[in-house]
């Protein structure tokens, strides 16, 4: 699902069956929640990944989500780290760069 705040969207997780995977069904997950997001107005949208998830972290960078930062959390003997991704949705209010001449 996606969880709308005032200036962000947040992706909640989300997993495939073992059955379901290799049919590309992940990455119409993530752009039809992306799509809500960019409908409902936000400038960008977030998650986070389980640091050991490759294929999770692999399909939001298809999407074009870009690491933010990382987190590292104690639980029992087995501490877990996790990355927070985020994506820009509406442009960004910069000008862009241009070439000296």
């Amino acid at each position: 699902g996606v969880r709308l705040f005032e200036d962000y969207a947040y992706m909640t997780r989300a997993g495939l069956l073992k059955s379901a995977r290799g049919a590309g069904l992940q990455q119409r997950l993530i752009s039809a929640r992306v799509a809500y997001a960019r409908r409902a107005g936000l400038p960008k949208i977030t998650t986070y990944v389980w640091a050991g998830n490759i294929a999770s972290m692999r399909s939001l960078c298809k999407q074009g989500f870009l690491p933010t930062r990382w987190e590292r959390t104690e639980r029992g003997d087995n501490g877990q780290t996790f990355i927070h991704m985020a994506k820009q949705l509406q442009p960004s209010l910069a000008k862009p760069l241009t070439r000296a001449a």
